[in-house]
């Protein structure tokens, strides 16, 4: 169940009725303001925006809305099957009697109407949509058919790149693997502190080993999720107690910032003491309460994976989050729509998406768009767009990733400076060789930068080694389920660089 919220009760009818928090909950909180003013249309299109997401407050203030008329003609069986759905939804605004009383002397009609109501916000209906219940947070990227996860394998220099820092942290990095065991396209997801161990952990799993996914008996290349925490002796500054104890009471008051902080680590470090299902719940809660990054992660989570086909469960979240300025959402969603046999309408939109993440300061988000934009279905290539990207990926990039250098040549050859096309592409070749990739596309598009030819076509696209890379120095790990995958103590005795690893 969802975390209540802390409320002020407004009388409707006889029944006192949930409509104000006294905490700020982001758009929820903007929803209640509106409210509070008396602009009831806002108010009711970001409370139905939530419903949607299954946000049981939001549901139930929705219905107190349409019980009382207030922005929407008044209906009382639609406000009653709000506030039937903001049960199911784990919202306890009013006990089973009481709204069995509001029931009472409803109509055939009326209670085609509740139906109606519950058939769309429903706890089972939403569900069906692509609303979950429950997240299970950490769980890797799977796929269609006989599906089998990519595993570690060997985890090169986990504890050099950490040598000399006295920081607690964690990290949660999306990265695709190929056939060949080797990793690529890093995502980082999560990571506190921001921009502290991102370029060390990156390092580290970009030089790591792999066994591939694996579908329908044959080796298939899939994402994979791998976290990593860190704690130093005395508790850092990260987990400092007072600290994370404010943001934890927070948290469970309901503010949608706090609870993806607490639940994200609290689902990472078992050492909080926070349960995995609460953690969880409280995620889930912050992505119902439209907070973007939490909404993006459950889309990444509903993502389907290799020999899957339908995006709609992912799509519906990454709407809301792209809706709300979450950049790797729009390229989510521009990427899906590329992928799904686009008509003209869809390819304005893929640009239009492609333009608004022009702005993020996230590498991946920045190399991806690059991606796009030079993807032949989008002939012609946007220049001027393709080198305002380029700048701010050049400001982004962690300068260890050759994916970085091959998207900043791609750019630089499609606005005609193919001097700077091709030392980005030589800083790629360099990079990837030393990653042992395979690295014929990247010496074809640079031998193109050379000859002046602009390169148009899937930019991400890494061909597997045809030979098995070397093995590197590094910690072998076997695959774990349930609570051997996160550290129940602080490992190490909790020194420098005691750390827990999941798959």
């Amino acid at each position: 169940m969802r975390p209540h919220l802390f409320f002020r009760a407004s009388a409707l009818a006889a029944f006192a009725l949930v409509i104000a928090p006294t905490l700020a909950r982001a758009d929820f909180n903007s929803a209640v303001a509106d409210y509070a003013a008396q602009r009831f249309e806002p108010a009711r299109a970001e409370f139905e925006s939530l419903a949607a997401l299954g946000d049981g407050a939001s549901q139930f203030n929705l219905g107190a809305m349409y019980l009382r008329g207030e922005g929407v003609a008044k209906d009382r069986a639609t406000g009653v099957g709000l506030m039937l759905a903001a049960a199911q939804n784990g919202f306890a605004g009013l006990g089973p009697e009481k709204l069995a009383a509001l029931q009472a002397g409803f109509t055939a009609p009326e209670q085609a109407t509740v139906k109606a109501v519950l058939d769309r916000y429903g706890r089972d209906a939403l569900e069906l949509k692509g609303v979950p219940a429950e997240l299970p947070v950490l769980s890797t990227p799977g796929g269609c058919g006989n599906f089998q996860h990519a595993e570690y394998e060997t985890i090169a220099n986990r504890n050099a790149a950490f040598a000399e820092y006295e920081q607690d942290g964690l990290i949660v990095l999306d990265l695709t693997v190929g056939i060949d065991g080797l990793a690529h396209d890093p995502e980082v997801l999560l990571a506190f502190p921001p921009n502290f161990f991102d370029k060390d952990i990156i390092n580290s799993y970009l030089q790591s080993r792999f066994k591939p996914a694996i579908r329908d008996g044959q080796p298939t290349p899939a994402r994979v999720r791998v976290h990593m925490t860190t704690a130093v002796e005395g508790g850092g500054r990260l987990w400092a107690p007072s600290r994370f104890a404010q943001i934890r009471e927070r948290a469970e008051k309901g503010q949608p910032d706090a609870q993806y902080f607490i639940g994200m680590a609290g689902s990472l470090d078992p050492t909080l003491g926070i349960a995995s299902e609460h953690a969880h719940e409280m995620v889930l809660g912050a992505a119902k309460g439209g907070y973007p990054r939490a909404q993006y992660l459950v889309g990444v989570f509903e993502a389907p994976g290799p020999g899957c086909t339908s995006h709609a469960r992912s799509d519906l979240w990454f709407e809301e989050a792209a809706r709300r300025g979450e950049a790797a959402a729009s390229i989510a969603l521009a990427r899906d729509l590329l992928n799904a046999k686009p008509g003209p309408p869809d390819l304005a939109r893929v640009r239009a998406l492609i333009q608004t993440s022009s702005g993020s300061s996230e590498a991946y988000v920045l190399r991806h768009a690059i991606a796009l934009e030079v993807d032949p279905r989008l002939d012609p290539a946007d220049a001027s767009r393709l080198g305002a990207l380029a700048e701010r990926l050049q400001k982004a990039m962690n300068r260890i990733d050759p994916e970085d250098y091959d998207a900043l040549a791609a750019a630089a050859a499609v606005n005609g400076d193919y001097p700077a096309a091709v030392s980005a592409g030589e800083h790629a070749l360099s990079l990837a060789k030393g990653l042992y990739w395979n690295t014929s596309a990247i010496e074809e598009r640079l031998a193109g930068y050379r000859a002046h030819r602009a390169f148009h076509g899937d930019l991400l696209d890494l061909p597997p080694r045809s030979t098995p890379p070397p093995p590197v120095t590094g910690r072998t790990l076997t695959s774990c389920t349930g609570s051997q995958c996160g550290r129940q103590k602080a490992d190490e005795k909790q020194k420098k660089l005691g750390s827990g690893i999941a798959r």
